[in-house]
């Protein structure tokens, strides 16, 4: 007990670090610690319909998107702050993999016809028509038959109320997996972004940058901050501007 007391008062301490150098081997290192976090989200959530190696995966970037998000100061521990992230993260997966295909128009019209020769193959057979048969009635390939059979399955609309499986006996429902958006994980790719393009301008291009887009100071205060015209100000304003369009 005292071991994982001091264990998680060391990884405190290194999480402070972090927030402040934003150190990437330091990153790799937290983010091996509490990989567990990551690991009881995927098995939660396993044995739904996706791979558990592919639950892991989202589940280990979300963790990794909780820690640039982390802030020391709140008072907070950071498991506590990423599992609900984490979770929330393979909720929105399965609730992206969960989204019906629209068919094409003339493959829909086409499969009205396909369900249509179905029902009266197996009024007349009395049992379900092989895809070969329905094919014969509708002078079409067996191929076009199986495609179209395997795009209504695709496009099939089930109720959020529905269980996740036949074979699940857990209560969940589709509903359960269904996560909310999460807007605040874009500021990781936009600080990273941001990071890489101040390292390749000059010294005033990045005091500029600051004054004008962080600080919110005018053409007018840059210029005499900076000790140049506004005219200068300006025109580097439109060129950087201009690198900036590049970059993206």
């Amino acid at each position: 007990m005292e071991n994982h007391q001091a264990k998680s008062e060391c990884n405190d301490i290194r999480i402070q670090e972090y927030c402040r150098t934003r150190d990437l081997s330091l990153r790799n290192e937290l983010v091996d610690e509490y990989l567990y976090i990551a690991k009881i989200a995927a098995k939660k959530f396993a044995g739904r319909g996706v791979e558990y190696d592919d639950l892991l995966q989202t589940a280990t970037l979300a963790l990794i998107k909780a820690l640039e998000r982390y802030d020391h100061t709140r008072n907070v521990m950071f498991s506590t702050f990423a599992s609900p992230c984490v979770i929330g993260e393979i909720k929105n997966y399965f609730r992206d993999k969960s989204r019906s295909i629209r068919l094409p128009r003339r493959n829909g019209e086409l499969l009205k016809q396909v369900e249509k020769v179905v029902d009266s193959l197996a009024a007349e057979l009395g049992a379900q028509p092989k895809p070969g048969q329905v094919a014969e009635r509708m002078n079409i390939s067996v191929e076009l038959v199986h495609e179209l059979m395997e795009a209504r399955s695709r496009s099939y609309v089930v109720s959020l109320d529905d269980p996740i499986g036949e074979s699940d006996d857990s209560g969940w429902s589709i509903s359960d997996t269904m996560g909310t958006e999460e807007a605040a994980y874009s500021i990781v790719e936009d600080k990273d972004f941001f990071n890489r393009i101040m390292d390749d301008l000059s010294i005033p291009e990045q005091q500029f940058i600051k004054q004008r887009y962080i600080n919110g100071n005018s053409q007018k205060e840059i210029a005499l901050a900076m000790n140049v015209s506004q005219m200068y100000v300006s025109r580097m304003e439109k060129k950087l501007i201009e690198r900036l369009r590049k970059y993206l």
